[in-house]
This record gives C-alpha cells, structure tokens and sequence, in this order.
C-alpha cells in the first residue's frame, strides 16, 4: 500500500520597507556597528541598576567579548575542546544610543536579535522592556510607541546556565562552540504597521495551479483591509500574478485566508531542482504602498512505496554527517545562509 501527503518547503521572513516606486522605506533601522559594553563579572548590574549608567568599553556588534579581548585570558590549549583566547561567562551589559525618526512616531517598534547565548534584559532609557532565554530562536522584544528623537538602548546578556540542561547540550557547550557572550546575525529596530503579519502559511499541490494563503497577523484585525499579493518565480524575479484583493475578518479574528490561481502549474522542489517562489504581500501605509510581508516556498510530494522514500515520485536517499555544530574560526554559530 501507498501512503502519501504533501510537504511544503517555506522559509517566512517578516518584510518591511518597499514602496511602490521600489524604494526602500525606513522601517528597518540596522543596529549593528559600534556598542559599549560592560562585564559583569560579580553578577550585581541589575541591583545597582546598571541601566542607569554609562559604559565606556568599545565592543564591534554583531561579535563576541571573545573577539573584543575581554575577559580572562587564557593558558595553553583546552584539552578536546575548542582553544578560546579569552572567556567570559556572566552577565555583559551593552550600550548603544538610537535614534527614531518621525517617522516612526506613530507605529510600535519591535527590537530583534537573531542570536544570543542564553539570557537577555532590555531597557529603553532606563524603563525595563523585559527578558528573553532562547539558544536557537531570535530574542523579540515589543518596545511600543518611542517618541522621535535619541534614546539609550541597553542590554544584559547573561551566557551563565539559565536552566540546567546538563553538560552534553550541544547548543551549550565548550566542546561544539565556545559559550560565548555577545550578540551574532541580524541586531535590529523594526516599525511594523497596524497590525502586522507575524507569519503566513502557504498550501499548494504539486501540479495543481492553485495556492492558498493563510496570513496570521500580530492582532485581530478590526476592519477590512485591502492588500496586493503577487507571486515571483525566486531566481529572475519574473512575475507569475499579482492580484488586489480585500480581507474581509470575522470578529476578533487573526488570521485571513485567500486564494490565487496562476496561469501555470509550479515546479515541483527538489536538491536537483530547488525551484523556489516569493510571495509578496503589500498595504497602503498613509499615502504609500509598503511591503508588509514576504515569503519564500516552493512546493515537493513527499510519500513511500513499501520501503522506499520518495520525493516527487522519485527514490530518495537520506543522507548527513554529524558536525557537532563546530565553529571554530569564531566559537559561535554563523547566521548567513551559506
């Protein structure tokens, strides 16, 4: 007997900042560059309310203390682990001024780090915003409506253990990657629109020519919203559709569902031939027409026949190595896609 379902292959990426004429608006402010940093090595910053001071270290964001030279230096090489220079475990706390622009003045503004190790605190001018534990996941933090104008960003990064995982995790641990201090892959302020779209979920059959969408927005959307959903082939950026359509929510609802037919069936995905689409969903923001969400998909039927493995009706062998998540020239996980 024959079972089979289908699997969709879809990286979602919140996207924000394309008006109409193809300029990029200002609702991405990268944060990367120069911080100041301060370590916390007797773990006493939040009683004495490190917050309220200033740090005069020099540390390059996104990067590690073990980059910047601070901490311990070490002796010698570490015996069947990775050699670090210098370590640091404890809380560090980072320090940059930001700056809204007007802009800015009326939407929320979301803080995102892709990578840190393993806690995190934030302040916005000395006002606590919240913390964060996570090795894998970004750390998200709602910072709300920031008047226009300067203000100070600081953040506590805690690389202690925060739960007892044991000594074998390979997220945390001396032996795949160095516990390291920092904050590594994208480090940037977001103004999202009212309501935003946290995510989308996209359906489609291989062969088929229809798609179905499913947009999960940040909040229950209060009226109805006009948008324009177009579809690209990835690699050329040719247009496969583009179509205006209204999201008309039931009450209290957060997710809205529309469908798109396109002139031609999608290339099925697979390692000899990742055909991959982008799905790009635009709103009106005042007078202009922004970019409020992308998404990039393609499409594979994954079944069995007796004891084969197939993908797109084509044997597959499963097939890795283990790595142990080393990374040696840097002691931290790269976040580039190569």
């Amino acid at each position: 007997m024959k079972y089979s379902y289908i699997v969709l292959v879809l990286t979602t990426a919140v996207t924000f900042g394309f008006s109409s004429c193809g300029k990029r608006d200002p609702l991405v402010k990268d944060l990367s560059g120069n911080w100041t940093v301060a370590l916390d090595s007797t773990n006493s910053g939040l009683d004495a309310k490190w917050q309220e001071l200033s740090f005069n270290q020099s540390i390059r964001i996104p990067g590690t203390t073990d980059e910047a030279r601070l901490g311990t230096k070490t002796q010698g090489a570490a015996y069947g682990n990775l050699s670090r220079v210098y370590k640091f475990i404890g809380p560090a706390w980072y320090q940059r001024k930001i700056k809204i622009p007007a802009s800015w003045g009326e939407q929320p503004v979301t803080l995102f780090l892709e990578r840190v190790l393993w806690e995190s605190r934030v302040w916005i001018d000395e006002r606590p915003v919240g913390s964060r534990d996570a090795l894998g996941t970004p750390h998200i933090y709602k910072l709300g409506l920031l008047e226009p104008g300067q203000h100070t960003l600081t953040i506590s990064i805690n690389n202690e253990m925060i739960h007892n995982i044991g000594d074998k995790g390979h997220a945390y641990s001396e032996s795949m990657q160095s516990i390291w201090n920092g904050m590594v892959g994208r480090i940037e302020l977001q103004s999202k629109p009212q309501p935003s779209v946290s995510h989308s979920r996209i359906f489609c059959e291989p062969g088929s020519d229809r798609i179905s969408v499913d947009l999960v927005f940040s909040e229950s959307l209060k009226q109805s919203m006009a948008i324009r959903a177009s579809i690209f082939e990835s690699t050329n950026r040719k247009p496969l559709l583009s179509k205006e359509l209204q999201l008309d929510p039931l009450p209290g609802q957060t997710t809205a569902s529309f469908t798109m037919d396109l002139s031609e069936p999608q290339n099925s995905w697979s390692e000899f031939n990742p055909a991959l689409y982008e799905l790009e969903i635009e709103s009106e923001l005042g007078d202009r027409l922004v970019l409020i969400h992308s998404a990039l998909f393609g499409v594979r039927s994954v079944d069995h026949d007796g004891t084969k493995i197939r993908i797109n009706g084509s044997p597959v062998f499963l097939r890795g190595n283990l790595d142990c998540i080393h990374f040696p020239l840097t002691g931290y996980p790269s976040c580039d896609v190569k």
